[in-house]
């Protein structure tokens, strides 16, 4: 089997595992199933992704490599903290009898608030990514001196906008952590 057959082959099973943990999460009988199962895949991909970039990028683009490794680990720092504080919270209601999340009405802003950015940054990854793999290898990624082109900003802002806003879910998740701290 053709290595590259392979590769994409995984990236559609990826695909297909987000679609059903976006899903799962948004359904309140299966939302901890779907916090799981996306926490699970979104590190898979990652380490997945990661490989293949560096030898996609390790002599083009090495300030690239970089950027999308920081937004991985800070996707990877962002739902571990996340993950950590669903499961205080979960433990914390099975102990009462319930089987769903119970939080109130500010805290579950807070985690739908996490929901749809974390996928936001999740589908903008994967956009960039495929951006990345149909571009010629020969050409720039980012292209800095036709900074004013269309296309050119749109890449910057895909490159921008998974950097921006994994660093509020790292502060966002962070503080779903203090909140969930006293939880036994």
């Amino acid at each position: 089997m053709d290595k590259d057959k392979c590769s994409y082959s995984f990236y559609i099973f990826f695909i297909i595992i987000y679609i059903i943990s976006f899903s799962a999460l948004y359904n309140k009988n299966s939302e901890v199933i779907g916090i799981l199962l996306l926490f699970f895949i979104n590190i898979i991909a990652s380490i997945f992704c990661g490989k293949d970039l560096y030898d996609f990028l390790n002599n083009n683009n090495p300030q690239i490599l970089l950027i999308l490794s920081i937004i991985f680990c800070f996707n990877i720092v962002a739902s571990t903290l996340f993950l950590t504080a669903i499961m205080r919270i979960y433990t914390f209601t099975k102990n009462k009898g319930s089987d769903k999340l119970i939080v109130s009405k500010k805290n579950r802003k807070m985690i739908e608030r996490f929901k749809s950015l974390f996928i936001s940054v999740i589908v903008v990854l994967w956009v960039f990514l495929f951006l990345l793999f149909i571009l010629p290898k020969d050409q720039p990624i980012i292209n800095l001196d036709k900074i004013f082109n269309t296309f050119e900003i749109f890449k910057i802002l895909l490159v921008l906008y998974p950097l921006v806003v994994s660093c509020y879910l790292i502060y966002s998740s962070n503080k779903l952590m203090l909140i969930t701290r006293h939880l036994k």
